[in-house]
């Protein structure tokens, strides 16, 4: 499932500690190999994670650790997101990292973290390209829309 976000609330990404405050309803897409995540919100409103791609780059859900239901119908209380470049192609110590993966002459991982009085989730999304194109997801906000009686 993938959601077209052609009127985006917003001009762009946001931070992904928007996140904090907000209590959550329901969540799609929260698997392993997800190339994207909605979080459904209390007031209606939809948090989309996902990386746009642009060409030559590959970015997906690797892991996630701890349990969705921690982090539904109470209030996100901590909103993180952490990089980790663990190896480029251009660096010689990385090389045997690289020979295990081909694919890609880059790679990043990105942890999102969150949490509530229940407990938390960490999301590892994992982004490898040749180097020359974005490696992470962005997180993107779709309003409510207005009821049908407000629509005149």
């Amino acid at each position: 499932m993938s959601i077209l976000i052609d009127e985006p609330t917003e001009r762009g990404p946001i931070p992904f500690a928007t996140l904090q405050g907000c209590t959550l309803t329901r969540i799609d897409g929260l698997s392993r190999g997800s190339e994207e995540i909605v979080f459904h919100v209390s007031n209606g409103d939809r948090y989309i994670l996902r990386h746009d791609l642009a060409c030559c780059e590959e970015v997906y859900v690797e892991d996630i650790a701890g349990h969705e239901r921690d982090l539904l119908l109470a209030p996100i209380v901590h909103a993180e997101e952490v990089s980790m470049r663990p190896f480029d192609s251009r660096n010689e110590a990385a090389m045997p990292l690289i020979a295990n993966n081909p694919k890609h002459a880059t790679c990043t991982w990105t942890f999102y973290r969150l949490a509530t009085w229940h407990g938390s989730v960490v999301i590892r999304w994992y982004g490898g390209s040749n180097g020359y194109y974005a490696e992470k997801a962005n997180l993107w906000h779709l309003r409510a829309p207005l009821p049908q009686e407000l629509c005149l």
